[in-house]
């Protein structure tokens, strides 16, 4: 007995139709994915309704995982059972969740087709007659199986074939996709590089905070991996005496997943921190604020953008404490598909879609008033700075408020307080009065955070 095929509108659409009934994205923001997955079907690529809702931040993937359960009508559940070749779950886009009845009930972000099924229940280590299908994402299958991959795919295998074996630019590509695949597994936020004499390369990891050296690798390996890391983001690989910036995405790493890499030359070697931008680990309002519902209807007033009345949302907290986190949970929220937002950001953290993100270093020759008249002729609604720092970017969101924009920005403030006066001392003499009445004009929410260790 083979599976019978479930039609695309219960895998895909419907999670599409479910979002919008629930009021978690709108109508128009479905149409526009809609028209997206077409566009690349044309091109004769593999697209999932799914996965371009939360590459395009129209949802989060707790909104999607809501979705599928709901559609479902049982309880989730994330627990991988090997049931199945990990390499034939990779091949069909699927992983197992349980075996109920007779029936190998499956997560899958595609329709499968009668072949797949038929091989699926012959792969099956239990004896099992149907499939039944629950729908969800490919970014949520990749980050299923990247915890139970076969060994021999592990980072540690392939250090161990690269220490025995001829070093070849395809185990290299191996090593580099099973340790960013490693860090996604681990929940890592950043990797750290160290290329320096033996015993002194390491591969670290920061996971909740604290950072861990957690492969020690041999130096000749280490230099050949930082070449192929240079190669793919971009760089000069033969220039280990300046620092240098890129960006890095494998598909192998997980969907939807960048990673951007700066480069440090440092006494005795050189340096590289690769910083992991997951856009479906990115909560929401809800997710953020939780058990505080009337936190979560504050922010979406504000991010109810109904023409240019202006206004300044200001997000403070020490290095490290979520505050690029919290202003992304807050721009997700904007109709973006409706209003022009502009984000200037050093460096531009999260891809933004359907926002215009301009990149702070190309404007550094630039002075306070030029940068206000480049961004102000673009016609935006919303501008997100990403960090004040400086006192010509504070004077251009002063600006940018008064003329009526709303101006989202974090600082550096240890209290609420002490972000009002952090934003007073960028200004001297007449200055300081001009921004005082601006602030009490135009400021509507400060917000001041903090990470706590969880246990």
């Amino acid at each position: 007995m083979t599976a019978k095929p479930v039609p695309e509108k219960n895998l895909q659409r419907q999670i599409g139709d479910y979002l919008v009934h629930a009021g978690m994205m709108t109508q128009q923001q479905l149409e526009v994915s809609l028209r997206q997955q077409k566009s690349i079907r044309e091109t004769g690529r593999q697209a999932l309704l799914a996965e371009i809702i939360v590459r395009n931040q129209f949802a989060t993937q707790s909104q999607i995982a809501l979705a599928a359960r709901h559609l479902d009508g049982e309880a989730d559940t994330t627990l991988f059972r090997q049931l199945l070749p990990p390499a034939l779950c990779q091949l069909h886009g699927v992983f197992p969740i349980e075996i109920e009845g007779g029936v190998l009930h499956l997560k899958a972000a595609r329709v499968l087709p009668p072949n797949a099924s038929a091989s699926l229940i012959a792969a099956c280590a239990v004896r099992v007659s149907d499939l039944r299908i629950t729908p969800t994402d490919i970014g949520e299958i990749n980050r299923a199986l990247a915890g139970v991959w076969r060994q021999e795919q592990s980072f540690d295998a392939v250090m161990t074939r690269l220490r025995s074996e001829e070093i070849s630019g395809s185990l290299l590509k191996q090593a580099l996709a099973a340790m960013l695949a490693e860090a996604i597994a681990l929940r890592a936020s950043d990797i750290h590089l160290d290329k320096l004499r033996d015993p002194g390369a390491w591969i670290s990891y920061r996971i909740d905070g604290a950072l861990k050296p957690t492969h020690l690798v041999p130096e000749r390996i280490m230099a050949a991996l930082f070449a192929r890391i240079k190669n793919e983001s971009g760089m000069d690989a033969s220039d280990s005496r300046r620092a240098q910036d890129g960006r890095l995405a494998l598909a192998d790493a997980g969907a939807g997943v960048a990673f951007r890499v700066a480069t440090q030359p440092i006494a005795g070697g050189e340096t590289i921190a690769i910083r992991v931008l997951d856009p479906a680990a990115m909560i929401g309002l809800d997710a953020l604020f939780p058990f505080q519902p009337a936190m979560s209807r504050l922010f979406r007033r504000v991010a109810d953008v109904r023409g240019k009345a202006g206004g300044m949302v200001l997000i403070s907290g020490p290095t490290g404490s979520g505050k690029t986190t919290t202003l992304y949970a807050l721009a997700q929220n904007f109709s973006r598909d409706r209003i022009n937002v502009i984000t200037v950001e050093e460096p531009v953290e999260y891809v933004l879609p359907f926002a215009r993100q301009i990149q702070l270093n190309q404007l550094l020759n630039e002075k306070s008033l030029d940068l206000e008249r480049s961004v102000l002729r673009q016609d935006p609604d919303v501008l997100i700075l990403g960090e004040i720092r400086d006192t010509d970017t504070m004077r251009a969101a002063l600006k940018f408020a008064e003329s009526g924009h709303l101006v989202l920005a974090t600082v550096h403030a240890r209290t609420a307080a002490q972000t009002v006066e952090r934003v007073l001392s960028f200004c001297d003499g007449p200055a300081r009065q001009e921004a005082l009445f601006i602030l009490a004009n135009q400021l509507s929410v400060v917000v001041n955070q903090g990470l706590l260790p969880k246990l």
